[in-house]
């Protein structure tokens, strides 16, 4: 107990989360004699016999015939089995042959990581360190990951008294693998319990069902196309979008590289999820059809930047979805020369670099500021025409008082009528007077008008201001609570003062926006 408590202490081990130190050092702190013996009916026996003759107990390896004391034939072996955890310790180096000297052993042994529940910490974790140190004088590993408990939906215990086991085979034959185990890992973080949900199950079956679709487009919308699957750092941006998707996927291998280095898989696997389903395949795809109708170089270019995105995400998935993962990346790589391809497998494919200081370029924050503009416009008049109840397929008058931003939105006026379904957008820098009976919206300090004639209830549309106001209100009172408080003035980062007055002189300008549309609509 004394070396496994001072390869703690030491820094030669370290336990995730670190709360659960205090549990490891209680138990070794009060350690009492264990006993090994149990009387079940499976099991290591103890290797033990007993002399009839002289009463003395023989230990041995291998079975003896007589007794080692008195050469007396008459003994028995002891009836009972060693305790489960007495063999369990013994494993990070009994499965690599010890006690032999053998070429796994050397190889393998000290292991990295031991990713277990914290119910066992005592039971199986502490007496493995203590195992290790004694009988080989290293700890078996570097680094204790404990996971919480699976509970059902309600928070309890499942068990076969409440009758509300899950049975993981039944949801793997009904939803797959890849979805049981990406909504196991994302569910929670180190040490916590996890409710299982058997809705979360079904969003991941969907979002592998997403996956598989989208990489079906980019493969077959491709496949006409040579140039194969190109390193990510050659890729070439064309357009705003380019630059944003890049952008995007490098910061997004910078960020879960980090998350899975510190041991926060869950919210790796939901920064991956986050970027594959929203900015991938709702954004990047959808102009990307776009591009592929344009120029060959366009063409070109587009469909080397789905390949490479594709390829990038893949293997950040892959430890979370292995299946799909893989089945995929062998068919973008079907038609690479086997010598041509970065490995045989996604299994053994090299994880993707974060970016360095000669990598730098690889993130546009400009390019992420101006299509988030972008995106935010678009998704506001998507929400509009659904609840003016717009027919999808009817495109509709858009004007746009871009201010200093009429410039980008002018270049990207075409990808705003596309996407946001509407006829050509008119962009002003500011226009002299507010269009009558038309929809208002504030979109990143952008005013867009959409005149929905016949279609809007000047009613609701106040009753919709009301509420906007009423929420800017309560930012803007929000953020002069925190910039009147002394502490947070003087204690905060300075960077963090000043983002918070820039988000307060947002929130000014939104509402003199929001309050004057108002007054013109009632007027």
């Amino acid at each position: 107990a004394t070396g496994a408590l001072g390869a703690l202490k030491y820094g030669q081990l370290q336990i995730i989360p670190e709360r659960f130190t205090k549990i490891y050092n209680e138990w070794l702190e009060g350690i009492r004699d264990w006993n090994i013996s149990r009387q079940l009916w499976w099991g290591h026996r103890i290797p033990a016999w007993y002399c009839d003759t002289c009463g003395q107990i023989t230990v041995a390896r291998e079975d003896p015939p007589v007794c080692a004391h008195c050469g007396s034939g008459r003994i028995h072996q002891d009836p009972d089995v060693l305790d489960t955890w007495f063999s369990s310790w013994l494993w990070p180096f009994s499965t690599l042959g010890w006690p032999d000297d053998t070429h796994d052993l050397r190889r393998y042994y000290p292991t990295s990581v031991l990713e277990t529940g914290y119910d066992i910490i005592f039971f199986w974790v502490a007496r493995m360190v203590m195992a290790g140190i004694h009988f080989l004088g290293i700890v078996p590993f570097h680094t204790i990951y404990l996971h919480g408990l699976v509970r059902d939906e309600q928070g309890r215990r499942m068990s076969k008294s409440f009758g509300n086991g899950i049975d993981p085979i039944d949801v793997i034959e009904q939803y797959g693998t890849d979805a049981l185990r990406f909504t196991l890992m994302t569910s929670s973080t180190p040490g916590n319990n996890t409710n299982l949900s058997m809705n979360r199950i079904v969003g991941n079956r969907n979002f592998a069902n997403k996956l598989w679709n989208a990489s079906r487009f980019v493969i077959g919308q491709t496949e006409d196309i040579a140039a194969g699957v190109p390193p990510f750092d050659s890729l070439k941006a064309h357009t705003l979008a380019d630059r944003w998707i890049i952008s995007r996927a490098e910061r997004l291998t910078s960020s879960v590289s980090r998350l899975m280095d510190e041991y926060q898989f869950g919210e790796a696997g939901r920064q991956i999820f986050e970027f594959i389903w929203s900015e991938y395949c709702d954004w990047y795809i959808e102009v990307a059809k776009m591009q592929l109708q344009q120029s060959t170089k366009d063409r070109e270019n587009t469909a080397q930047i789905l390949r490479a995105v594709l390829d990038r995400t893949l293997r950040l998935l892959h430890p979370f979805m292995p299946f799909v993962t893989e089945e995929i990346w062998q068919h973008l790589y079907a038609d690479t020369p086997p010598d041509q391809r970065p490995a045989s497998a996604l299994i053994i494919a090299p994880w993707p670099e974060m970016a360095g200081e000669e990598q730098a370029t690889r993130i546009d924050a400009a390019a992420e500021e101006q299509f988030g503009l972008l995106q935010e416009i678009i998704t506001r008049i998507r929400d509009a025409r659904k609840q003016a109840g717009v027919e999808p397929g009817r495109l509709i008058t858009v004007i746009l008082a871009g201010g200093a931003k009429s410039g980008l939105l002018k270049q990207q006026a075409t990808l705003l009528a596309q996407l946001a379904r509407t006829e050509a957008p008119r962009i002003e820098r500011r226009l002299a007077t507010k269009p009558e009976q038309a929809l208002a919206l504030v979109a990143g300090g952008v005013e867009v008008y959409l005149p929905l004639t016949g279609m809007l209830d000047i009613q609701k549309e106040l009753a919709r201001l009301d509420t906007e106001i009423e929420a800017v209100r309560t930012a803007i009172q929000r953020s002069k609570s925190m910039l009147n408080n002394p502490m947070f003035v003087e204690r905060a980062r300075p960077t963090v003062v000043e983002k918070e007055r820039d988000t307060l002189a947002a929130s000014l300008d939104t509402l003199a926006k929001l309050t004057s549309r108002r007054t013109e609509l009632a007027g």
